[in-house]
């Protein structure tokens, strides 16, 4: 009995295994990687500060209007006696352009529009919200930069991503699984 158990195992690893390269060489995955590498190539070629200017500004009224007084120079934001550098990497224009990609994995085209346009108008005010919290906790509640910022981004930025990635990767595992039955059971019926 036990020996049958480790067998059915085994078999449903080797499956697993097989299942996994099939997705691995299909052209739909290896066509999401190439698109989000492309998102990262345009958004290293271009310069982003005209954004980062905006972006520092929009924080400093934001700071004022909750009772720290602040000054917006360009990149550079500065609230009370310290002062921060908004650069592209606070965008989190690079997580967008990555993470678009794998959120484009369904069928109906018109869901994949719906999924993009909630992203890019949902990931620039959530992130937004992100820095303001940072800058206001690090001067109006004397908080260390690596607890209010650092690690938030760090688990902000590769938790989602991660997940969005699992996700991707679950539906097109079970997209290749249906279409691998749905073959068996045509060879079948031959």
């Amino acid at each position: 009995m036990i020996f049958e158990s480790h067998n059915r195992r085994r078999s449903r690893l080797a499956k697993e295994a097989s299942l996994l390269w099939m997705l691995i060489k299909s052209s739909r995955v290896l066509l999401t990687i190439a698109a989000a590498g492309s998102g990262i190539a345009a958004y290293y070629a271009f310069s982003l500060e005209g954004l980062c200017s905006i972006m520092a500004s929009l924080e400093a009224r934001s700071l004022a209007f909750v009772g720290l007084p602040s000054v917006n120079c360009g990149q550079y934001l500065i609230v009370g006696d310290h002062v921060f550098q908004i650069v592209p990497d606070c965008l989190y224009l690079d997580w967008l352009l990555l993470s678009l990609p794998f959120l484009a994995y369904r069928q109906q085209k018109l869901a994949n529009v719906i999924i993009i346009a909630i992203a890019i108008a949902t990931v620039p005010l959530l992130n937004f919200l992100r820095m303001f919290m940072s800058i206001y906790l690090n001067v109006a509640k004397n908080w260390d930069w690596y607890w209010s910022h650092d690690l938030p981004d760090y688990f902000t930025w590769y938790g989602t991503f991660a997940m969005v990635v699992t996700i991707w990767f679950v539906h097109q595992r079970a997209a290749m699984k249906q279409k691998l039955e749905k073959e068996r059971t045509a060879a079948d019926s031959a």
